[in-house]
């Protein structure tokens, strides 16, 4: 937590974190600062963070008080739209007069190339920048950011010239991307694919219930749960949930409760119900086909200005797991990965469908014998008969799960103090007294991203059939959504899963049709 600090250290720290291309600290700062007073520099910082972290809402409001302030300043209002992306550089330029305002112009354009993820053009215009030597603190600014420039955005891609590669060397085009994983490609590494970055990286659980208007703490010695997280981001204050937040969320404890914690992440996520975890793949061409193709409106992503991203996540390579270790493992010891097909192994076999639905009906009725005869919640979760549950064994390897190759990464986790007096707390030491807050994967030292661009020619590349990596419904999804539904019955109003949502009974006109 940040002490109290003056207006010019407030200043200074903005500018500084803004160098170091930690954009939510420094958004934050210029918030504090533009609240008391009009500076451009800090009004042009706000800007080009906002749009790094694509905060579309902080964008549109502060353009329109821009446009309103700075109407009788145009090289400043023109500044704004260039950054926004409403101009071009040449208009900029032209009403750049003297050396003081190229030398800021020529800055700002190299923002806009950043923005653009055209690195080499912006570094050009950096260096462009101080050409003209103005005593601005945008030169101070483009001094301290070509210091940094290589580290931040081209590592290993310049020659012993220090001229780059190409332009845009961290943007690959499809094929060259899969190439290089391919041939990166080592046990170990996990694959995530997405349509655009959305400048976080948070599981489906978490992800509406961030509270993005507070700034991110920062590694806090050994309190995270798991102490492997670097940045964590704080829950909104459960009040201000949502009814069908909320209703998720008892969901989701009540499902860790009757089938324990990693085969509830599992069941969860085959049935497209919000989990703790992450979705990962272990092939990265399925991560690859989930980067190309949008479910959404099932089709494959044409050109589009946004960028296409795959992450790689470094994990460990464990043994498999046994049935105790399904039983054993809870929120508070689960590791890093878990690969769904290896917990999936451990449950029987049966014939068909029937049959495993049968299955599941003798663990409800045997599970209900062990919370009669044991009182600890712990106890009761540790001896789950979770060797009743049976799948059908020729169906099993058309199911999500094995056809994507699919697993779960577990952010670290930072819970308050409060969670010491529950009736199941954590380890001792693993709490502390701020907010309950979830680890930002896209700041974890193991995860790497890789952007390329969207065009009509990707899809020719990976020859994957989206219904058969993704089926609506397969039979093992079939079983489990019974089986979820059946859980209801422990609740005050019985649900049904439909259409991957789940519904209560008493909102049947809410139900799509």
């Amino acid at each position: 937590m940040m002490t109290e600090m003056t207006e010019r250290d407030r200043f200074n720290l903005c500018i500084q974190k803004f160098i170091d291309r930690d954009y939510e600290l420094s958004l934050s700062l210029a918030q504090e600062i533009i609240a008391k007073e009009a500076v451009i520099t800090i009004h042009m910082i706000f800007s080009i963070c906002a749009q790094h972290l694509r905060r579309d809402d902080l964008i549109n409001r502060h353009s329109e008080f821009i446009i309103r302030t700075m109407s009788q300043r145009p090289m400043e209002l023109a500044l704004i739209n260039l950054i926004l992306g409403k101009i071009e550089s040449t208009e900029v330029l032209s009403m750049a007069y003297n050396n003081d305002l190229r030398c800021i112009a020529y800055y700002y354009i190299g923002e806009r190339q950043l923005l653009d993820r055209n690195f080499l053009a912006a570094k050009k215009s950096f260096e462009t920048s101080l050409n003209f030597k103005c005593k601005c603190f945008e030169y101070m600014i483009v001094e301290l950011v070509l210091k940094k420039f290589d580290q931040f955005y081209t590592g290993k891609d310049i020659k012993e010239d220090g001229l780059f590669e190409s332009v845009d060397t961290t943007i690959y085009k499809f094929n060259d991307l899969l190439e290089k994983l391919a041939s990166e490609h080592q046990s170990g590494y996990v694959y995530r694919g997405q349509n655009q970055d959305y400048g976080t990286l948070l599981t489906s659980g978490y992800r509406n219930a961030v509270d993005t208007r507070q700034i991110p703490f920062c590694k806090t010695g050994n309190h995270s749960l798991h102490d492997r997280g670097n940045v964590f981001r704080p829950l909104i204050d459960k009040i201000q949930w949502t009814k069908d937040q909320i209703r998720l969320w008892d969901f989701s404890a009540l499902c860790k409760v009757k089938i324990g914690y990693l085969l509830s992440q599992l069941f969860c996520q085959h049935c497209c119900l919000p989990t703790e975890g992450l979705d990962v793949t272990e092939d990265f061409r399925v991560a690859a086909f989930f980067s190309i193709f949008n479910y959404k409106l099932n089709c494959y992503i044409d050109n589009s200005a946004q960028l296409g991203i795959i992450y790689r996540i470094k994990v460990n390579v464990n043994s498999s797991l046994s049935f105790p270790d399904l039983k054993k493992i809870n929120v508070y010891s689960c590791p890093f990965y878990v690969n769904g097909a290896n917990i999936l192994h451990l449950l029987g076999r049966c014939e068909n469908q029937s049959e495993s639905i049968k299955s599941l009906n003798i663990y409800f009725n045997e599970k209900q014998d062990i919370e009669d005869s044991l009182e600890n919640a712990n106890d009761i979760l540790l001896n789950l008969p979770l060797e009743y549950i049976k799948l059908p064994d020729k169906e099993l390897g058309k199911s999500r799960i094995m056809m994507q190759r699919a697993g779960l990464i577990f952010p670290d986790t930072l819970l308050p103090s409060y969670y010491e007096a529950t009736s199941y707390p954590p380890p001792f030491g693993k709490t502390w007294d701020g907010p309950r807050c979830t680890e930002d994967l896209l700041k974890n030292d193991n995860v790497e991203a890789f952007f390329f661009r969207h065009n009509s020619q990707n899809e020719k590349i990976i020859e994957l059939n989206p219904v058969e990596v993704f089926p609506e419904m397969d039979p093992i999804r079939s079983i489990l959504s019974n089986f979820i539904s059946s859980m209801s019955r422990f609740l005050e109003i019985p649900i049904v899963l439909q259409n991957d949502s789940v519904f209560f009974l008493n909102d049947e006109k809410e139900l799509p049709r």
